[in-house]
């Protein structure tokens, strides 16, 4: 594998600002300008072979340029190669038949065009990068470019995105004694990821700083939520908070999976006991259960002496519990097992919210509180009737009646201000979870806060 697109145009950027009274101005302008000949030879031929094969021709054979060579350009890595003292361009990558050569080609277009408008202009990574985001968002939006996987959208750049990480590292703002803001996403039930990586894409530039994914909930399977965690932070440099379940692994899996995530630099995971396999499956799908939540923390407080970045582990806390006496005795021994912190579940009764009050008196970890954007009536019914651990009060409720979608988002958003806001005073933050992948209702919210 060769440089990025953005690695070689980093280093032309250098070559285009004069550098008045050094002994290697003339090379470096030697260099650049052999070096921007040969980029728009290769773009002009390449807009002509896949708009105009006819003028392709007459151009291919005007330039003088060995058809043999061309077929190199649409199909093998090109490497330009132009040495002078200070300086050695190598390697761009083309990607035949892929959006990835339209966005590389166009980065060039906007690079040689702002060189002649500004000559004098000092280009940066952040205006690389910006750049060619805008020229995926126009191959999206018309339709040109339906990506499936993340490396179909970003995949030239993760390099560049690797050396920036996260600027609001969460250990660090949790150090500072700054909110965070984690947003759940669901895994894909299938390998058409478009959806997941492109909410994790608009999340982080609203402002998120972690992403949480659910491991199999409900029980039922869909993509692993580690193997999604790993990718989340290799091609976004964002923060990853991988829910691991006891469910479905045993002691040689579950260890097998934390030297995997540890190697790949992620040391934050959410430790659940897991959701039980739906009745109709069970048949057929065996609950392994070798742990629950607290003996699975216990066993990696053990196995974080061995490593050398140990995991922070963050746990579960059910402020809907009728019984939430009983939930902070869980709560304070997972924290003798090294548990650290606590995502709560939703606070939309007044029950909730005085006993997430109650944790922050009682517990010493950092509390994530929960936030659910209801999104209809039929919606508040059902989770207040059929889901484990939820409880919607019954003022929420009837302020759903007779809202169609546009209102209930409306009231969807006011509710999580309102909620985010007056709990502000007792948590160290937000957990926010995203509704029937609504990506752009979280948005919305997380512009408000």
């Amino acid at each position: 594998m060769g440089r990025s697109p953005v690695f070689h145009l980093r280093f032309l950027l250098q070559l285009c600002v004069p550098m008045e009274g050094t002994p290697h101005q003339k090379n470096r302008q030697k260099v650049f300008k052999r070096t921007s000949y040969k980029i728009g030879t290769k773009i002009e031929l390449l807009d002509l072979y896949h708009n105009n094969k006819d003028q392709f021709k007459k151009t291919l054979s005007q330039r003088k340029i060995n058809p043999t060579t061309f077929i190199q350009w649409l199909r093998t890595e090109e490497k330009l190669r132009a040495k002078a003292k200070s300086a050695d361009i190598t390697t761009v990558r083309r990607y035949r038949d892929s959006p990835l050569r339209l966005v590389d080609d166009g980065l060039y277009r906007w690079f040689l065009e702002t060189r002649a408008a500004e000559p004098h202009r000092r280009l940066t990574d952040e205006d690389l990068l910006i750049h060619a985001n805008q020229i995926l968002d126009k191959l999206v939006e018309s339709g040109v470019v339906r990506p499936k996987l993340l490396s179909d959208r970003l995949g030239p750049y993760s390099d560049f995105q690797n050396e920036h990480k996260n600027k609001q590292d969460v250990s660090a703002k949790f150090a500072a004694g700054e909110r965070v803001i984690a947003v759940e996403l669901d895994p894909p039930p299938d390998d058409d990821a478009a959806y997941f990586f492109n909410g994790v894409r608009t999340l982080r530039n609203a402002g998120a700083d972690w992403i949480t994914i659910a491991d199999c909930p409900v029980g039922r399977p869909r993509a692993d939520s580690s193997l999604l965690a790993c990718k989340v932070k290799r091609d976004f440099g964002m923060e990853p908070l991988p829910h691991i379940a006891c469910r479905d692994r045993n002691l040689n899996a579950t260890k097998a999976l934390l030297l995997g995530l540890a190697i790949e630099g992620i040391h934050h995971i959410l430790i659940v006991t897991g959701d039980p396999v739906p009745t109709e499956k069970r048949d057929e799908v065996k609950s392994v259960f070798n742990f629950n939540s607290r003996k699975l923390a216990r066993y990696i407080q053990s196995l974080n002496e061995t490593l050398q970045t140990p995991f922070q582990m963050f746990g579960a806390l059910n402020v809907n519990a009728r019984n939430f006496d009983r939930q902070l005795e869980f709560a304070l021994e997972k924290e003798t097992c090294g548990i650290t912190g606590f995502l709560t579940q939703p606070v939309l009764s007044p029950e909730a919210m005085d006993n997430l009050r109650k944790a922050r008196t009682v517990l010493h970890g950092k509390i994530l509180g929960g936030i659910f954007p209801v999104v209809s009536y039929r919606n508040a019914c059902f989770l207040n009737n059929e889901i484990a651990g939820m409880r919607v009060s019954e003022d929420i409720i009837h302020r759903y009646e007779g809202l169609n979608r546009e209102e209930a988002e409306s009231l969807a958003v006011e509710i999580s201000i309102d909620t985010a806001r007056e709990i502000a005073d007792f948590t160290d933050g937000l957990y926010l979870m995203t509704p029937f992948k609504r990506v752009s209702l979280v948005e919305k919210i997380l512009s408000l806060l």
